[in-house]
């Protein structure tokens, strides 16, 4: 039995259409997992992925599910809920040639058949 005092939901929703998740990913996801564990909360992760990462009514629906679950599954105190959105596109950097490290100097291709839901 799991003596954490906090527990954590953390809910992504993604775009069907897009890659999954990268071993990299996963890797920092279970170490983010096992930090949190030695602070004595527990981390839960839970997917929905729905055509071009829109938050639907069944997607509230799902969200409102996962919620209902693990109010009733749980003897933790404390639950913080996260819902997460990821999405895809094509994007690209501005003139600085250098290896892109800020998001914020990115924009995102108008048009691109690559982009979530574009067009």
């Amino acid at each position: 039995m799991n003596n954490s005092k906090e527990k954590q939901v953390h809910i992504l929703v993604g775009c069907a259409d897009a890659r999954d998740l990268s071993q990299v990913q996963i890797d920092s996801f279970n170490e983010t997992i096992k930090a949190f564990e030695e602070k004595g909360i527990q981390v839960q992760m839970r997917v929905i992925r729905t055509a071009g990462s829109f938050v639907t009514p069944d997607v509230i629906s799902d969200i409102k599910r996962i919620i209902d679950e693990t109010q009733r599954d749980t003897s933790v105190k404390y639950i913080s809920y996260y819902v997460h959105i990821q999405t895809h596109g094509h994007l690209e950097g501005t003139e600085e040639k250098a290896y892109i490290s800020h998001v914020h100097d990115l924009k995102v291709v108008h048009e691109s058949p690559l982009n979530c839901s574009d067009g």
